[in-house]
């Protein structure tokens, strides 16, 4: 099958959100733009679409479900709670795209509170054979998602691949973070996630240590250093978080083979030089996993290191604000974060086209106008995009700050100028 798009409705932050998806889908936003609702409600609908299938039940219980982003399920409609009548409150999911033998399909997900409490109610239509049918395969895990890591546990104990998978399904990947190591080993692959983290981080090597007749806790150490001397292993847990996330994001795909994988905020804890490269390594994913990867950023690295068959969505208050804007994406990113447009920006915006604005961020310092002027550069886009952008970006702030365009004469004509 091809996964081609996907729309949302009222769930979370958003009301309605249609996205086309390229191979790699690049997601951009303020905070509380609506990244990790589109991210959750995808996950949610296949969790709750592949549960329902499993148990031959439309209704099933709020414990019963392999994901949900919060404890009270009735809660993730987007204006109200959720609610049992057909013409009430509801969340959708809908995925288009093409069944395995090339035909147009899609497939929806209606999400509604049962009438009992703590009941959830999944109705499912649409193209079953050869499309649908990969969505509620219990037996998969037709999406992975990837929220940000805060670290793994000291211990992990062995676990069984049923009880792994279910915890993957849940998103808890700090659990079972060992465990899927110990897997990967298993099945004499471990070699594929070295060579990925290679491209990452340079040289690395696992070394996993488990005896099922006498140890308890799976012990796994790491090594960095060329030529991986015996004294250069240490505890996985004595990694940064940046590693341990990008380590389990492939360890994921290598184990499971999802196609569609989901990951909130991958460079937040990591190196802007290792940034560049995940996005490298993210096309290699997908030329040899075959799988759709969707991707909530803050890294203007990881978006300029994206290649061009990448589609970069930005959201702003839940919607889309802007489709494939690739230009317009990396100048707002030069701000700073794109937080700033939500929060109100700056008074008075100014947009150079030199590469270094050293000199201009310190005029600006120095007169003591920080936080009323900010400084973006224009430097790589191209003369006839750049003030359409620029007037973009004014548009865009709740402020509608003042803009002033920055640029040498450069060969130009006085009818060009």
């Amino acid at each position: 099958m091809r996964l081609d798009r996907i729309t949302v409705s009222n769930f979370k932050r958003i009301m309605e959100m249609d996205i086309a998806l390229g191979d790699i889908t690049y997601i951009v936003g303020g905070n509380n733009s609506g990244k990790s609702s589109f991210l959750q409600a995808v996950h949610m609908a296949v969790s709750c679409a592949q549960r329902a299938s499993e148990l031959g039940q439309r209704i099933i219980a709020e414990s019963r479900l392999r994901y949900c982003p919060t404890g009270d399920f009735q809660q993730l409609g987007h204006v109200k709670p959720y609610e049992n009548r057909e013409d009430g409150s509801r969340g959708v999911i809908e995925f288009y795209g093409k069944t395995n033998d090339g035909a147009s399909a899609s497939y929806k997900i209606s999400l509604y509170r049962a009438r009992n409490f703590f009941n959830i109610g999944i109705e499912r239509s649409g193209v079953y054979p050869g499309f649908g049918q990969y969505i509620c395969d219990y037996n998969t895990l037709f999406s992975v998602y990837v929220p940000g890591l805060s670290g793994v546990s000291h211990q992990e104990e062995m676990q069984s691949y049923s009880s792994v998978f279910k915890r993957a399904a849940g998103g808890e990947a700090n659990l079972v973070f060992r465990n899927i190591i110990r897997l990967i080993n298993e099945k004499k692959q471990l070699s594929i996630l070295e060579n990925f983290l290679f491209q990452i981080m340079g040289p690395i090597k696992f070394r996993v240590n488990f005896n099922s007749e006498k140890d308890f806790y799976i012990d796994i150490k790491v090594s960095f250093e060329e030529g991986f001397r015996e004294s250069s292993f240490v505890s996985i847990d004595l990694c940064g978080t940046g590693i341990l996330q990008i380590t389990q994001i492939i360890a994921y795909v290598i184990l499971f083979k999802p196609k569609i994988l989901l990951i909130d905020e991958p460079d937040s804890h990591l190196h802007p030089s290792r940034q560049a490269r995940v996005a490298k390594v993210f096309e290699n994913i997908i030329a040899d996993y075959n799988c759709k990867i969707v991707v909530s950023t803050h890294s203007r690295h990881m978006i300029s290191a994206a290649g061009s068959d990448a589609k970069i969505i930005w959201l702003k208050n839940g919607r889309v604000e802007a489709d494939d804007a690739r230009d317009l994406t990396q100048m707002l990113m030069d701000l700073g974060a794109l937080d700033q447009i939500d929060k109100g920006g700056a008074e008075i915006i100014i947009c150079t086209e030199d590469k270094g604005k050293y000199a201009l961020d310190m005029c600006v310092k120095e007169m003591g106008l920080g936080g009323r002027i900010s400084i973006i550069s224009y430097n790589g886009v191209s003369n006839a995009s750049s003030a359409v952008i620029i007037q973009e970006i004014g548009s865009l702030f709740s402020k509608k700050p003042r803009i002033i365009i920055h640029r040498d004469r450069d060969f130009l004509v006085d009818q060009e100028l």
